[in-house]
């Protein structure tokens, strides 16, 4: 997961293949770094206070907000502080999701939730709100459940796009937008 500050490319997360008595499987990573394109340098980062692969990451002018991954719970960084800090859990832990950055509020949507082997939808999507450290639910929104989609903040409203069925068997050719504050 990585986020563009306006200055630094900050970069967290993601797995690598480890190899354990013959058995190669991933495994999560907890760093974290930072680029400078201007002095063309790399900077080490404290590690996220949990190991997570995939999720989403979102710059809100201030922090680096991370979700999803599988883990209800994200967590945000703060490079004046150079500390992560816990976000309060969503109602559903999702890996598969799409976040955006509306300008205040971070919009997570989609991904499932449970086993890779019984995925399970999510019933709506949920809001972030840094000001209140809160998140609320979305209102269902018209499409099938899906993993994988593309989502982007037109300045007014959250566009999704395709992605697959939660069994990753085939994929989807629409998508919705959505409309903050409409229902």
């Amino acid at each position: 997961m990585g986020v563009w500050t306006g200055r630094e490319l900050i970069v967290a997360g993601g797995d690598h293949l480890v190899t354990v008595h013959g058995i190669t499987d991933d495994e999560a990573l907890r760093a974290a770094a930072a680029y400078d394109p201007a002095s063309r340098t790399w900077r080490r980062l404290p590690p996220m206070p949990v190991a997570r692969t995939g999720g989403s990451a979102v710059w809100d002018g201030h922090e680096m907000i991370v979700v999803g991954g599988g883990l209800r719970r994200g967590v945000a960084y703060d490079p004046a502080t150079n500390a992560w800090r816990w976000l309060p859990p969503m109602r559903y832990a999702r890996s598969g999701e799409v976040a955006v950055w509306t300008g205040n509020q971070v919009l997570v949507w989609g991904g499932a939730t449970g086993a890779r082997e019984h995925p399970v939808a999510p019933p709506h999507g949920e809001a972030y709100d840094p000001v209140t450290n809160r998140w609320t639910p979305m209102p269902p929104a018209p499409l099938r459940a899906r993993v994988g989609a593309v989502a982007v903040w037109t300045g007014t409203q959250m566009v999704v796009w395709g992605g697959a069925p939660l069994d990753r068997n085939g994929f989807y050719y629409d998508g919705a937008a959505y409309t903050p504050g409409t229902t």
